[in-house]
């Protein structure tokens, strides 16, 4: 029978309830009541020794996850951190609904950013989500990714099973084609708007960054705006009726926007 939770990972948890990261040392500190930044007095090795065993066994439960040499107990930060970091956009979605972890690779669904997308595909509201990030480390084993995607979407389906469909955008312009959606079965369904793209020296922008500022202030901030093709829209039905409709839309109207 496996061991509870000791006292010294209880005092871990209490400390690192607010998400912040933090290292082994300041954490050996306060889980032993010595306050880091006003004591001269260090935690001792043996504290510094059993702080280290508590966060080795936390991370063992899925209750800690080390970044560097830092930890945090807050699980969405280390992946939302990792998507900012690695990812092309450098951001995540304004409206998450779903995070998940795959062999290294980092799945994120979210809310359309085209409110009335699944009133227009399904014919109803809030029945769509939309894979807003797909995100694997360079030199990744071949397949992770339709690996990860096909984990991800098993997840979400037990975690919100009111989600009938899912969409997701390639951006040619980013050199995406929409490989991984093929290989996962996934429906091409024709092509976005016409977008822009919001550039600082090559490096993008999101766009709810730019909240508050006219057009004519771009400039002044070094953001360069660009007309760019079309992203290319693909579908996942996940009912029966929604695979039915997707197909017959898919069939009919290829390239009807919404």
């Amino acid at each position: 029978m496996s061991r509870g939770i000791g006292k010294i990972q209880r005092k871990i948890l209490a400390i690192a309830r607010d998400g912040e990261y933090r290292d082994d040392y300041t954490l050996a500190a306060l889980a032993h009541g010595l306050r880091p930044h006003l004591s001269a007095m260090p935690p001792t090795p043996s504290q510094l020794t059993s702080t280290r065993r508590a966060l080795a066994g936390l991370a063992e439960r899925g209750l800690a996850f080390r970044v560097g040499r830092r930890w945090t107990t807050e699980r969405k930060r280390v992946l939302a951190d990792t998507i900012r970091n690695g990812h092309y956009l450098r951001s995540v979605p304004t409206r998450p609904v779903h995070w998940f972890e795959h062999d290294g690779a980092v799945v994120v669904f979210g809310v359309p950013a085209n409110r009335n997308f699944s009133q227009w595909l399904l014919g109803k509201p809030n029945a769509v989500a939309e894979l807003a990030r797909l995100w694997a480390p360079d030199g990744h084993r071949p397949n992770l990714l339709t690996e990860a995607l096909s984990a991800a979407i098993a997840s979400l389906r037990k975690a919100a099973p009111g989600y009938e469909a899912l969409v997701s955008y390639a951006d040619p312009n980013m050199g995406h084609e929409g490989h991984v959606y093929r290989a996962a079965s996934w429906t091409a369904l024709g092509a976005a708007d016409e977008s822009r793209w919001y550039h600082r020296n090559g490096t993008p922008i999101a766009r709810r960054r730019l909240r508050g500022l006219r057009k004519a202030d771009l400039g002044a901030h070094g953001i360069v705006e660009e007309a760019r093709p079309a992203k290319l829209r693909f579908v996942r039905g996940l009912t029966r009726a929604a695979r039915r409709i997707i197909a017959e839309r898919a069939a009919a109207v290829p390239h009807k926007r919404p």
